[in-house]
């Protein structure tokens, strides 16, 4: 085109490292946090997710510090100071009341798996009284009027300059440890997840499985079951398709299980057949009941002849 087309000589040389590209990895959404992470979740209420909002604060911030984690919006506010600087003292090891209660840890994890989400993750941590916290001492909160005869370094301390460093990191799990990786949270999930775990420890030599389960447990290779000790059974029970029976389960006569978790203290009456099942602790199933791809809660009673008529059917107490 008349044009001279020049180009650096080292223009065609990549300085830069190798970089992979995968598009064949899943986030199985378990994640492992410091307490401190708790304390941040307190202090940002207006978080709805953990894996959308929550996951990309810290992955952003953590080559700025937990204190950047925090942000200054936050310190503005009298309780989110006290948090990060109770926070700060427990990194720096000036206090040995840095451990979060398990079970408060536990109602917050569990209200928010719940869908309670209408106050924001920290509106259900509870504080260190095991209260539930005022929503007005959040970071939305409306802070008091200053008053005009004292000066702004009194209301609000200058935000820490330290720079208490931290890691987000991720676990890839080899692809035979990944394929036993998987959120049980639906029926079918949680029985395949069980299948593939009894599959994998009856494959195993004896002396290594039998650290895997209780002792006393019977291991039937040939009906891809377990079942658990002090296990009553009747005559001509069959199971099979990766079955497993806990402890103190009665099986009446003839009663068939395939691809079934029945859980501790059960009673399952005779001429039975349970498939694509969970059976909650100390559940009663009368005689003659046939349920398929169903769910019954803990300490439910399932009436004699009960068939099941579509897929998912719950029975509870």
């Amino acid at each position: 085109m008349g044009g001279l087309l020049s180009m650096s000589s080292t223009a065609t040389v990549d300085h830069s490292p190798t970089i992979s590209l995968r598009t064949d990895l899943h986030d199985v959404h378990l994640y492992v946090v410091s307490n401190w992470v708790f304390e941040l979740i307190h202090a940002r209420p207006s978080m709805q997710s953990f894996q959308s909002e929550v996951l990309p604060l810290l992955i952003s911030r953590q080559y700025r510090g937990v204190e950047a984690a925090f942000g200054p919006t936050a310190w503005k506010v009298e309780g989110n100071r006290e948090r990060l600087g109770k926070v700060l003292k427990e990194l720096d090891g000036a206090t040995d009341d840095g451990a979060i209660a398990c079970d408060k840890v536990s109602t917050l994890l569990g209200m928010y798996a719940s869908g309670k989400m209408s106050g924001g993750l920290g509106s259900f941590l509870p504080n260190s009284d095991g209260d539930f916290p005022n929503p007005a001492d959040e970071l939305g909160a409306v802070t008091p009027k200053a008053d005009p005869t004292l000066s702004g370094s009194l209301l609000c301390p200058p935000f820490p300059a330290s720079k208490h460093a931290y890691a987000v990191s991720a676990q890839v799990l080899s692809r035979e440890a990944s394929s036993f990786t998987l959120r049980a949270c639906t029926l079918p999930s949680l029985l395949y997840g069980c299948g593939a775990v009894t599959s994998q420890t009856l494959k195993l030599d004896p002396a290594a499985s039998s650290s895997l389960v209780a002792k006393g447990a019977t291991l039937s290779a040939k009906f891809n079951s377990i079942l658990m000790p002090s296990c009553s059974m009747g005559e001509k029970v069959q199971t099979k398709g990766c079955t497993i029976v806990g402890g103190n389960v009665t099986l009446g006569d003839r009663s068939k299980l395939n691809n079934v978790v029945v859980m501790d203290g059960v009673s399952v009456g005779n001429n039975c057949v349970l498939q694509n099942s969970l059976v909650g602790a100390n559940a009663k199933i009368g005689d003659n009941c046939n349920l398929r791809d169903c769910q019954v809660g803990p300490g439910a009673e399932v009436p004699s002849g009960t068939k099941t008529l579509e897929k998912g059917e719950a029975f509870h107490v």
